[in-house]
């Protein structure tokens, strides 16, 4: 079509500008599966699938997982075909698949419903059994069975699945099996559907839906999800390339794990659930399904339900994979590995049975099959192990392995060597204390590294006692302990042992005969060496009650091991003590009752058949409740008599040659097994013969067993430690010692009596087999040293009442390394005739070598222990002494200073007096004498007794006095000392001790001629505060104690007196033993029963030694004078009498009595003992003086209603150094414009009493203890006196001082002090957020107004009172008194905010969107008044404006402005260009749309595609509340029909987006609209201006022919030739505009097409001059006039036109 027309330039300049646009773009890359999970997606196995594995798939997508509403099915695909989706109670989807051969050849292995591989019942894909459609599948396997399903079952080979099911009575439930912890299904509710979408019945859950796949074909799982699809893609293949089995290390000890790992997930059939598949590992395999459950329990074994399924393996996609072969005996020697029985299976192994022997305990694989049984390690891991959750494999090398030989695992036609192999082991001592001191106390690390005693990998192992696999136990012993090796260690002919089934014991004199036993079975007995640990090995199994150990030895050997402590005879002091260990027997044992046997009669305890010879003597050692315990045999805790078990022991009958053994009775095992049992069983002795004077009378006959620890698995290296208690005199024959010991632990405790060093020295050994097969032992050992204690004072010198520090050092009296050690006092109260009373012991210990034997430590005075003074001690003893008398008195106990570092402190108070017995038993003073502490060392250097001792002298101190400051303000009296009438004569003092308030309240309140009570600032007392610093008076540790001495009479030692001159007033004394009545007495001198005693002056703080009392000192209270005004009421210090007389002892000689600027204050201390214990008087002083004050503020210039801090400097104030006062503000004086007043409660009603000002506080506070300096916070206030407070306001504060520097005394004179500062008066600031607003924007508003901050502490308001009010208006609506507040305290910057609501108009132009009338604005002005900050809405026009007033003071108002316009909107695609399944983002920018500021807007454009001209209506959202940016997402697509979000198109098309704009600036009207576009390129992105190039523009004439010259009406072809280079067919539009030499546009035409791809085409346009003359034709290709891009550069041709 050709088109021709005449216009004018105008015409293309706006064609050109509306058309112009911006390209856009597309994203093909493919969605991530965050919504959607596939339980095959795995990159380790390469996303495959194989055989009858079932696929587990979950849609976890927030917007359908509500479990309580309705909600619409998620649309998932399997290779585009649907895939059913069931809600579960979680709120995901779940949908099961698998490929329905696979399925059917799995099926027809069943053997037992709901056993092996059971896939349930299956039923054609038309069945209707699920109340759902599953037609896109080839069918499904549903839970259930049984004659009222239907259905059909697996079958091989497999056909289609034509059978139908229904859910008919009788069935069976859950019998699928290869689903086995699906989630529960969502139940459904009143409108919700059970499962949303509404399954028939839960038995029907879950269901399997099976599809058709290929081999090597992929899956395609595909959620389409709004916003797009997510996809994942597996593979249906073999896995036997991914398989992979491998052993945990390269070589094994002996009875080791050996933990194998394969890696298939061919294996992985449930994806909710652990798999466990067994198998007959022999030269004949065996595989089954399920075996067990994953807990172990049994589920097929036995059954008909274990189906081998090897013969089905290769129908299954299984290769070689799925069987496992084990040759236990690489080399045909003996086996290297057998089965042990673990959590995950059930067999008859134990780790010690030959792997021949073994098998299931129901026998599905029976014995010589080898049963082995791997476990998923987790749901759908497709990793399987041997190991439980225990880390226990069912593969264990055995007890004699020899090294070098080897086993070997086959799995996948793959072997893999399991070597035999052997390490050399080393034990130490911690190497970082080895060489240096071990203590007692302390713990010894020690470590072994042996890689044998590694026996799994996985596990942190301990070298339990009681585990048979662990061959060596490192163990240390000392002395001679009796064991169970007593004849010998190694071999099995050493001891012989048997378990008994049934036996007799007949007590016969505090004894037992054993008789008519029953054999249960003989065991081989070995004992192991150095930890002499007897290995029982039982030759059958059998039930058993007891077990009996001949131990091949006569009792004599016993004798040497343990002493007899009730023979006195015998001269040992001690016990001894039982250890043993059953613990490997069984752990269902409940009583345990043990047995010495001995033979009276022949040399065996066993005979040769195993049973126990007749007529045994049974001597009972202990009964328990626990299977290993450590007995101490002289407790009556644990033993029922000690002393008849030692008599029957010790038996005289016996000449120590009788063979002995022992005997372990227990509760009833049922079947004791073959397996190993380590046991062991010891008698220790712990004490001293004769005195223990010498190492051979020192006992500690034992062993300890470490059962070490393994640092870190697989490492090999353990760590235990070992840790010894030295004995002391008092601790050794202290039963609780004995119960710290712990024989069998990762970290055991034993005794010391005596140094061990050298070949004596603790050695830790172990029996290693080293790498060349033989074992070695190997040890290390460590020094025990005794240490000689030393005891040390904290100082050299004391004085009485000093806290003495006594430090002890000696490391053998860390006995715990747990606990801090203590060591108390022994109390002479509660053991008055003790040896060891009042030292650090214990008591009943008795002596040793004329010393107590329980003494640790005590403290002398003179050589002589401190001792309560009432206890005899060499007949001599003293009367009660007050206070502390004795060291147990003072509470003083030896404390660790930490967990075992061996070092004691304490500390006790030394006592002024004590009991000499040296002296006959006389009470004397500490004061002059020696202290001692004397230490008694049971183990000295070398193990030797010891007597180390510390001493000091004790003196005394001299006395000081201390005044509390170095001047004091003179006392002020009140109105009521000089006048009866409770008023002054006048409004000033008039020369008496009278501090008034300011005259303006005294000349405005009550009487306003005199100053009345209350009126003034007295009576203001100044306290004195004495302090006497004398430690000697600080006797007492811990209370507070007091100077009460009476000195002179009933008069203490401390005088305080005021001095003018000459004269003198004795005020009173203090520190006397009791309080007196009294008066001020004239002169320096006390007068006995006239002078007042204050009484005992009491200590500071305890042991301060800082004794204080306070005075209050009257203004009255100095020597007279004719200065002094005269006194009209006294206060009484004497109630008998009146007038001066009530108060002083006579009257003034001349004048008045008072104190007077210069007077001096004086304390006198008389301290009778000083540092050289002479009598001294120490004094203290200080001047009365009077000052003048000062008034300060913190600033020059206040806002109004601000704070202003004033402070007030007056020393003289300042009547209390120990307190912080405060004074009313009626001393100052507000002097403004409109008032002048106090300003405290005095002010009336022009301060409202002063609440004006709101000080805080209410009153001059001092700032702290006696500074002198007083504050207050006060408000400038907005009015006063009814009156406003202007800005820029002068305020003055006054402050009479009326105790001057030049005065004698308070209210003689005073001095004015003055203080000014002004109101402040700043301007306002009003700022809006922006110039212009569109119609519906919110409008932010701030207000910078200092002056308005009134309250720094609070955030706060302005605009809604009259006086500042803020008016908000457009120009046809107004918001008034509108509130805007503080950003923050103290800022003085408002803020709010305003939200334009428009006008009625339809913004959109869909009639079918906003109210009925398709009206899209709320229009409103509300409130309109008093509204704000965030609540205010004002009606506005589309071209309008916006004023903010604010009135910041009377006088002055500021204001801010913008327009409120309505704008063009602009679109664009945002989004880069790719295939036609891309997605592209389109943009509009129109504030105009954003109608509600406060929410994220929406409304729809068009877009269409060349290939769906139709197209979609796009929802553009916009980007956040108020951005007036609006974004929407087309997903392209050249499959699908256009819907929703969705267009189709493909590639080569151009996309276009329309947006229709209804809210044009001026000079549109509010009914016009404009059309704005913009396009994009659907494919590979060829730049527009290269898509078609223009060349070779010519004139021509009708026929082609090139025209040189042109004339005037000559009909002319204006060609050029064009190219599509686009990859697609190309539309187009070919525009030629011809202009003259004036530059006008003469013509104006184009032609329309459509190039193929790689098409050339020459189009032409014809044109007639109709005048000669100069033109130019510029040549133009667009896409369409609709949508110009230009698809080419422009191109000019000049021509000349002449006439004809």
């Amino acid at each position: 079509m050709i088109q021709h027309k005449k216009i004018f330039s105008i015409f293309l300049s706006i064609l050109i500008l509306s058309g112009s646009i911006s390209l856009a773009s597309f994203s093909n890359v493919e969605a991530q599966t965050s919504y959607l999970y596939v339980s095959a997606s795995n990159p380790l196995s390469q996303n495959r699938v194989a055989g009858p594995q079932v696929i587990e798939v979950v849609v976890r997508d927030q917007n359908i997982s509500d479990t309580g509403k309705g909600l619409g099915e998620p649309d998932v695909t399997i290779n585009g075909k649907d895939l059913r989706m069931t809600q579960a109670t979680d709120g995901n989807w779940y949908g099961y698949f698998s490929d329905r051969r696979q399925a059917q050849i799995a099926d027809s292995t069943v053997g037992l419903t709901g056993k092996g591989l059971d896939f349930g019942t299956f039923c054609s894909r038309n069945t209707s059994v699920l109340g759902v459609s599953v037609s896109d599948t080839e069918g499904i396997a549903i839970p259930v069975s049984g004659s009222g399903i239907g259905g059909e079952n697996g079958i091989n080979p497999p056909n289609q699945i034509t059978q139908d099911c229904s859910l008919s009575s009788p069935y069976t439930k859950n019998s699928m099996n290869v689903v086995r912890q699906a989630k529960a299904m969502n139940p459904g509710n009143s409108i919700v559907k059970l499962g949303q979408i509404g399954l028939t019945s839960q038995d029907l859950w879950p269901f399997i839906q099976l599809y058709d796949f290929s081999k090597g074909g992929n899956i395609e799982i595909q959620y389409n999800r709004g916003g797009g699809p997510q996809k994942t893609t597996l593979t249906f293949d073999t896995s036997e390339k991914l398989v992979k089995h491998e052993l945990d290390r390269s070589t094994y000890p002996r009875s080791s794990d050996v933990n194998l790992k394969i890696t298939d997930l061919t294996l992985n059939i449930d994806p909710t659930d652990e798999d466990s598949w067994s198998f007959g590992t022999s030269s004949s395999p065996s595989t089954y399904y399920l075996l067990y459950e994953e807990s172990g329990k049994v589920d097929s074994d036995g059954t008909s339900g274990a189906v081998d399924l090897v013969p089905y393996l290769s129908s299954m996609m299984f290769k070689d994979n799925g069987i496992l072969k084990i040759n236990p005996s690489t080399q045909g020697q003996a086996n290297v590995i057998t089965i042990r029985d673990n959590d995950n299976s059930a067999t008859n192994g134990d780790g010690e049975i030959d792997i021949s022997l073994i098998s299931t305990s129901a026998g599905s694989i029976g014995a010589g099959k080898q049963p082995v049984t791997i476990t998923e390690t987790s749901p759908n891991s497709g990793i399987f192990t041997t190991y439980d959750p225990n880390n226990d494999s069912v593969l264990i090398t055995t007890q004699n392995a020899q090294r070098g030989t080897s086993a070997t695992i086959e799995y996948n036609k793959k072997p893999v060597t399991l070597l035999i192999g052997f390490g050399k082991g080393v034990i130490s001592l911690d190497e970082t204390l080895k060489g240096t001191e071990w203590n007692s106390g302390e713990e010894m690390p020690v470590i072994l590294i042996d890689s044998d005693s590694n026996k799994n990998n996985l596990e942190k192992e301990d070298l339990d006692l009681f585990n048979p696999f662990y061959k060596a136990i490192p163990a240390l012993s000392t002395g001679d302990p009796f064991t169970l090796g007593e004849s010998g260690v190694g071999d099995t002919t050493k001891i012989k042992s048997s378990f008994l089934s049934g036996f007799t014991l007949t007590p016969v004199s505090n004894k037992f005969t054993l008789s008519s036993s029953t054999l249960g079975t003989t065991t081989t007995t070995s004992v192991e060496k150095f930890s002499d640990r007897a290995r029982i090995d039982p030759t059958t199994t059998t039930n058993a009650n007891a077990l009996v150990i001949d131990l091949k030895t006569p009792i004599k050997e016993l004798y040497g091991s343990i002493n007899n402590p009730f023979d006195p005879a015998k001269k040992f002091k001690g016990l001894n003590m039982f250890n043993y260990d059953i613990r490997s027997l069984n752990n269902t044992i409940q009583n345990v009752d043990v047995y010495l046997l001995v033979n009276e009669l022949s040399s065996d305890i066993l005979d040769s058949s195993g049973n126990p010879v007749n007529n045994l003597s049974a001597i009972k050692i202990v009964s328990d409740t626990r299977l290993q315990n450590l007995i101490n045999l002289n407790s009556t805790q644990q033993v029922s008599n000690p002393q008849t078990l030692h008599s029957n022991l010790f038996s005289q009958s016996y000449t120590g040659n009788e063979p002995i053994g022992l005997m372990f009775t227990f509760t009833p095992i049922q079947n004791i097994g073959m397996e190993t049992r380590p046991i062991v069983a010891d008698f220790f002795s712990y004490g001293i013969l004769n005195d223990g004077l010498t190492k051979q009378q020192r006992i500690a006959n034992q062993i300890v067993r470490v059962e070490m620890e393994e640092l870190t698995k697989d490492s090999g290296k353990f760590r235990g430690s070992l840790e010894y208690i030295m004995l002391n005199q008092l601790n050794i024959f202290n039963p609780a010692t004995y119960e710290k010991i712990n024989p069998i632990d990762d970290e055991p405790i034993f005794l010391v009596i005596d140094e061990l060093k050298g070949n004596d020295a603790p050695r830790i050994n172990f029996n290693d087999l080293g790498s060349d097969g033989v074992l070695t032992a190997i040890s290390d050992q460590q020094d025990v040293l005794s240490h000689m204690g030393i005891v040390i004072l904290s100082i050299k010198s004391f004085k009485p009442g000093d806290t003495v520090g006594v430090t002890l050092l000696d490391k053998d009296l860390n006995v715990d390394s747990d606990l801090v050690d203590i060591y108390t006092v022994v109390d002479p109260s509660k053991f008055p005739n003790d040896v060891a009373s009042d030292t650090v012991g214990l008591p009943n210990l008795g002596m040793m070598k004329n010393e107590p034997f329980g003494q640790l430590l005590e403290i002398t005075f003179d050589d002589e222990r401190w001792l309560k003074s009432t206890v005899p001690s060499n007949g001599k003893s003293c009367s009660a002494i007050s206070g502390s008398d004795g060291l147990a008195s003072t509470g003083f106990t030896l404390v660790e200073t930490g967990r075992k570092t061996g070092e004691f402190v304490g500390s006790f108070k030394i006592p002024s007096q004590y009991c000499s017995r040296n002296d006959g038993g006389i009470v004397k003073s500490t004061t002059g004498v020696d202290i001692g502490a004397r230490y008694y060392d049971f183990r000295g250097t070398s193990s030797q007794a010891a007597v180390t001792s510390a001493s000091a002298t004790v003196g005394a101190t001299s006395g000081l006095v201390k005044l509390d400051r170095s001047s004091y303000p003179v006392p002020v009296g009140s109105i009521s000392d000089f006048f009866d009438t409770g008023k002054s004569s006048s409004t000033r003092p008039d020369g008496h001790s009278i501090f008034p308030f300011h005259l303006t309240a005294i000349t405005k309140n009550g009487d306003t001629k005199a100053i009345d009570s209350g009126e003034e600032l007295g009576p203001q007392d100044t306290i004195l505060y004495v302090q006497i610093h004398d430690a000697d008076y600080n006797l007492s540790p811990n209370g507070e104690d007091t100077i009460s001495q009476n000195i002179v009479g009933s008069n203490g030692p401390v005088k305080v007196l005021v001095t003018r001159g000459t004269s003198s007033l004795l005020l009173a004394t203090a520190g006397g033993e009791e309080a007196k009545q009294g008066v001020i007495t004239t002169g320096k001198n006390t007068k006995s029963g006239i002078t007042r005693e204050l009484g005992p002056i009491l200590e500071t703080a305890p042991s301060s030694g800082i004794f204080q009392f306070k005075l209050p000192l009257r203004y009255s209270d100095g020597p007279s004078s004719t200065k002094c005004p005269p006194t009209t009421t006294f206060t009484k210090l004497d109630n008998t009498k009146t007038g001066v007389l009530s108060r002083f002892d006579a009257s003034p000689s001349t004048g008045n009595y008072c104190i007077l600027k210069g007077d001096v204050i004086t304390v006198e201390y008389s301290d009778q003992t000083d540092a050289s214990g002479s009598p001294r008087t120490v004094t203290g002083s200080a001047a009365f003086d009077l000052r003048i004050g000062s008034l300060q503020s913190d600033k020059s210039s206040y806002i109004i209603g601000r704070d202003v801090i004033l402070t007030l400097i007056d020393p003289d104030l300042n009547f209390d150094s120990k307190k912080a006062e405060t004074h009313s503000l009626d001393v100052l004086e507000w002097d403004s414009d409109d008032a002048r007043v106090t300003m405290g409660n005095l002010g009336g009603a022009i301060t409202k009493n002063g609440k004006i000002f709101d000080s805080q506080p209410f009153g001059l506070r001092e700032t702290g203890d006696s500074t002198g300096i007083f504050q207050t916070i006060l408000k400038i206030p907005s009015e006063i006196n009814n009156k406003p407070v202007d800005r820029d306001e002068t305020i003055e504060i006054t402050y009479t001082d009326w105790g001057t520097s030049g005065s004698d005394f308070v209210g003689k004179t005073d001095q004015k002090v003055e203080l000014k500062f002004y109101t402040s008066n700043l301007q306002s600031l009003i700022t809006l957020d922006k110039k212009v607003y569109s119609w519906t924007e919110k409008v932010y508003i701030t207000i910078v107004a200092p002056d308005h901050n009134f309250d720094e502490y609070k955030i706060d308001p302005i605009g809604q009172n009259e006086k500042n009010e803020i008016k908000i208006s457009t120009r046809s609506n107004k918001l008034s008194q509108y509130k805007l507040v503080e950003t923050g305290t103290d800022t003085g910057i408002f803020t709010g905010e305003v939200i334009l609501t428009g006008f009625k108009h339809d913004a959109d132009g869909n009639p079918r969107t906003g109210d009925i009338d398709g009206i899209d604005t709320m229009p409103r002005t509300e409130p309109k008044s008093k509204g704000g900050p965030t609540n205010g809405f004002l009606e506005s026009k589309h071209d309008d404006g916006l004023t903010v007033s604010f009135k910041f003071n009377d006088r002055e108002t500021t204001t801010s402005s913008a327009l409120i316009r309505w704008n063009i909107g602009a679109v664009e695609w945002i989004q880069g260009v790719t295939s036609s399944n891309g997605i592209g983002v389109i943009r509009v920018i129109d504030p105009d749309m954003n109608l509600n500021p406060e929410t994220v807007n929406t409304f729809t454009i068009d877009v269409w595609s060349d290939s769906d001209l139709g197209g979609i209506d796009l929802t553009v959202i916009e980007t956040g509340p108020a951005t007036g940016i609006f974004e929407g997402q087309v997903i392209l697509t050249s499959k699908d029909q256009s819907s929703g979000n969705k267009l189709r198109v493909s590639d080569g098309d151009t996309i276009t987006a329309k947006y229709e704009d209804h809210t044009l600036p001026k000079p549109y009207s509010t009914a016009d609209e404009l059309k704005i576009s913009a396009t994009a390129y659907v494919g590979p992105i060829i730049p527009p201006l290269e898509r078609i190039p223009i060349s070779n523009p010519r004139t021509v004439d009708s026929f082609g022919n090139v025209l040189n010259d042109v004339y005037v009406d000559q009909q002319v072809q204006i060609t050029a030739n064009l190219l599509n280079k686009n990859i697609a067919n190309q539309p187009f539009t070919y525009l030629v505009q011809i202009n003259n030499s004036t530059n006008s546009v003469e013509s104006l035409s184009w032609i329309t097409g459509t190039l193929l791809e790689g098409q050339s085409f020459s189009p032409s346009v014809s044109w007639i001059p109709d005048s000669s003359g100069k033109y130019t034709a510029t040549i133009f290709v667009w896409q369409t006039l609709s949508n110009p891009v230009a698809l080419s550069p422009p191109i000019k041709l000049d021509m000349m036109v002449i006439e004809n």
